[in-house]
């Protein structure tokens, strides 16, 4: 009885640490316990992501599982000097793009020489003029790397400095692949209208 309390005493000091704190705690002592706080921060957030993506309560189920069985593991590669939830976010994108580019056994390569994209104007503005119902429809129908980007950047609140050093590219590179993303949910959204 006595260790329990202890034990609990311990956790609930955990409660109040910050993200980037309590990485260092799991990361140190690789406590389950600790790790329980942070899986407890996200795992509705992660769930929710996954959902939207598979539209499959049982499927978003298990990503949102392996996601966090992965990330007890890679805790240790997480380095700044962006936000964890902004790193934390976009491993759980990337573990869905595997996941769908598995499944289909296909993976799309973007050639960023080609501006075909390019040629459509849309600023951020006229992003969020969009009809909502319109524009969730779009957003199924675009590259799965494209949807995971917009939503990343616009519903994650991730800045592009933020994606250039998770994307391991050029400030040039990740405007790039932005601008080429809203043009395919532009494309998309117009041949629903």
């Amino acid at each position: 009885m006595k260790s329990q309390t202890l034990k609990s005493i311990t956790i609930y000091e955990f409660q109040n640490l910050t993200d980037e704190e309590l990485v260092n705690k799991i990361v140190q002592t690789k406590n389950i316990l600790v790790f329980e706080i942070l899986y407890d921060r996200y795992e509705l957030i992660i769930y929710n992501k996954y959902f939207d993506f598979v539209n499959d309560d049982r499927q978003a189920s298990k990503l949102t599982q392996d996601f966090f069985l992965t990330l007890f593991s890679e805790l240790g590669n997480y380095r700044g000097p962006y936000k964890f939830s902004a790193w934390l976010y976009y491993n759980a994108y990337q573990l869905c793009i595997n996941h769908f580019n598995i499944k289909s056994k296909k993976v799309e390569i973007i050639d960023l020489a080609k501006d075909n994209y390019l040629h459509i104007q849309m600023n951020d503005t006229t992003l969020f003029k969009m009809n909502w119902q319109i524009l969730k429809k779009a957003i199924v129908a675009i590259p799965i790397e494209d949807r995971a980007l917009l939503l990343l950047h616009y519903q994650d609140d991730i800045s592009i400095k933020e994606l250039e050093l998770l994307m391991q590219v050029s400030n040039e590179v990740t405007i790039k692949k932005l601008k080429i993303a809203k043009a395919h949910i532009v494309e998309s959204y117009n041949k629903l209208l």
